[in-house]
This record gives structure tokens, sequence and C-alpha cells, in this order.
């Protein structure tokens, strides 16, 4: 089971591809509502909203460099909803909160929408479970991490005991019992095989295969296999978000 991460907002450089130009935006991130909401301005929030995204349909997240379309100055990440979608931060510390923010909040929804799910089909498993997933559905989280540019630091708000900007562990993604029915369906076709860069600039290439990611959820199947929803630890060292 997942944790709940806490609301992350900042302003971000979004990417307009129709006039390649970049526009200041405000970007907040609500794992209650399971949404990323963007604003024009932060002073929008929460009324004004531009676009309200699912946060359990993002696909594709990861950081990118290296593009002709990108200004220098900023680090960027992107991902896919609909269409693309490309943002930039001027710190190194503040994209990689970013990253692993996002990559918790787009664990938990898909999470949350699958017991759900189960809920109103009425297969959870047990009363224990039964109680938690009402937790989960009433509980509101109260802190909020300030993802701020200023001076490449991250600040928190109202932060919990204890609490800190370190790394978070790897989740389990999916109840109990039904995370093995995944990894056994994973199992049915040949595991795929993915050439990747080892980290930014290298030339050296290493294959990665389904062993390297962490299951979320099946997203179709198929006469030829199966695909997946599923985040990987390895790959330059920050969570993303990757079709497998």
């Amino acid at each position: 089971r997942p944790s709940k991460p806490p609301i992350g907002r900042g302003e971000v450089q979004k990417r307009n591809d129709l006039i390649d130009s970049f526009n200041n935006r405000s970007l907040v991130m609500d794992p209650d509502e399971g949404t990323l909401v963007r604003y024009k301005k932060a002073v929008d929030y929460p009324k004004k909203p531009l676009e309200i995204i699912p946060l359990k349909d993002i696909m594709d997240l990861r950081r990118i460099h290296g593009e002709w379309y990108l200004k220098s100055g900023y680090h960027y990440f992107e991902f896919f909803y609909k269409s693309k979608y490309i943002f930039g931060v001027r710190g190194e510390e503040t994209l990689e909160a970013w990253l692993r923010y996002l990559a918790q909040g787009i664990i938990y929804a898909s999470f949350v929408d699958e017991i759900i799910d189960r809920k109103s089909l009425g297969n959870l498993g047990d009363e224990e479970e039964e109680k938690f997933v009402d937790s989960v559905i009433q509980s509101k989280t109260t802190e909020v991490v300030e993802l701020a540019d200023k001076a490449e630091k991250i600040t928190l708000k109202t932060p919990k005991k204890n609490q800190s900007m370190t790394e978070p562990s790897r989740p389990t993604l999916s109840p109990k019992g039904h995370e093995e029915e995944v990894k056994q369906s994973a199992r049915i076709s040949t595991p795929p095989k993915i050439t990747v860069p080892t980290s930014p600039g290298d030339s050296h290439k290493k294959s990665i295969g389904l062993k390297d990611f962490d299951i979320i959820k099946v997203l179709g199947s198929g006469a030829f296999g199966k695909v997946f929803k599923a985040v990987s630890y390895t790959h330059l060292t920050l969570p993303t978000i990757y079709s497998v």
C-alpha cells in the first residue's frame, strides 16, 4: 500500500508547442483529489484552473535534456496526457523533487482508483482492508510542499514530524493478493528489452527488462502481449513512469 504524498505546488515554465515559447505557470498536485492542476498564476489557486489532469492518467513521466527546443538555464521534465507536456525549473533539486512527488502521486492515485473500483464491486478482501479503504477516502492531507526554485531549495509548509525530502522508499503498488496476480500476468509474455542510456550524455547502453520495473497496473492486453503502467527506480536514479 503506497503512502499518501503531501500536496505539492510550485511555479514552472511550460512549453507552448504552437508558438515555440515558454510561459510561467503554477502547478498543484493534490493527492486527495487525484489531480495535477495547472494555473496561469499562483494567485489563481484554487478557483481559476486552466486545466485539471487526473494523476492516474499521466504516462511516461521522465526527465529530458539536450533537445534543441529547450532553452538554456533550466532543467526539464515531461509526461504524456492526451498530448506531451514539458515543464522547466531552474534548480536541479527542484526538478528531482517534482519527479519524486509526481511519481508518488501517480502511484497513489492509481492505487486509490483500483481499490475504489474493487469496493464498488464488493471485491475487498477483509474487514481490515475495508476500514483502510474508508480511511483513504475520508482522510484529507494538510501538508503542503512548496517546490520552490528560489536558491534551489525546497521549503516545507506544516511538515509532519521527521518529514524530510529524502527519496521515498519503493511502495507496494497493489493490495495484498492482487500484486501477485499482476506479477503472474506479467510473466505470461516475454519481458520486453529496452535499450536506454545509463546516464545523461553517456553513450554506453544496457538492456533492461520487466524485472527493472514495478508494475502499477495493466493498461491493456492483446494477441501479442500486455501493456503495463510501471515505475522504474533504476534509470537515472529517479522514479520514472513508463508504458511497458
